[in-house]
């Protein structure tokens, strides 16, 4: 239903709107597209050559659910694996449509979370995490805190997917090492979800 769910700071919820929306300020602000500000902002400044926007793939991808739904997760019984390479992620916007290599998403992740890319208030901005209410997954600025084990190293990180493909990328600011994940296929949400939560 349209309209909001509840009042601001009132709880937590996930939502990719907030994305269109950042995107939108950007550009009635500054009179040019989101995607210009990436791309020179932080895309050439990286020199991430292998990034764009809505790349055509070139691994197959594949999705567990149903063909006419590109929202919906698998899990019922009508439900199978089929190929989603075609489809395409512009869709997303800015919520999900830039494609890049393992190697420009480490870079890219290393310079977000590692200071080349914001200062260091702006870094404690983006990582001033709020418990969500779902045990310890705590929510930042488009970005969460990751542990595997209530002991286990911190990672700071996002997972994300488009039909047919899925990543996760995450920062370990102890040993300064990102690591980044890109799968060209699609569990069940909750087996992929615990299983990245474990792996990082």
């Amino acid at each position: 239903e349209p309209g909001p769910r509840f009042e601001p700071s009132e709880r937590w919820a996930y939502s990719n709107a907030n994305s269109l929306l950042l995107a939108r300020a950007i550009e009635e602000a500054t009179g040019t597209s989101w995607r210009e500000h990436v791309q020179t902002r932080i895309l050439a400044r990286l020199g991430l050559e292998d990034t764009g926007f809505d790349e055509p793939p070139t691994v197959r991808g594949y999705r567990y659910g149903k063909r006419d739904d590109p929202v919906g997760y698998g899990g019922a019984d009508d439900h199978l694996w089929f190929d989603a390479t075609d489809w395409s992620a512009s869709w997303t916007g800015p919520a999900g449509e830039i494609t890049g290599t393992a190697q420009d998403t480490a870079v890219f992740v290393a310079a977000l979370f590692g200071g080349a890319l914001l200062s260091a208030e702006a870094r404690a901005e983006l990582t001033a995490f709020e418990a969500t209410g779902d045990g310890a997954f705590f929510y930042g600025f488009h970005c969460h805190r990751i542990r595997s084990e209530a002991d286990g190293p911190l990672a700071i990180g996002h997972h994300g997917d488009v039909p047919g493909f899925s990543s996760s990328a995450a920062w370990l600011p102890d040993s300064r090492t990102a690591v980044v994940v890109l799968r060209h296929g699609r569990d069940r949400p909750r087996q992929l979800g615990q299983s990245e939560r474990r792996g990082v």
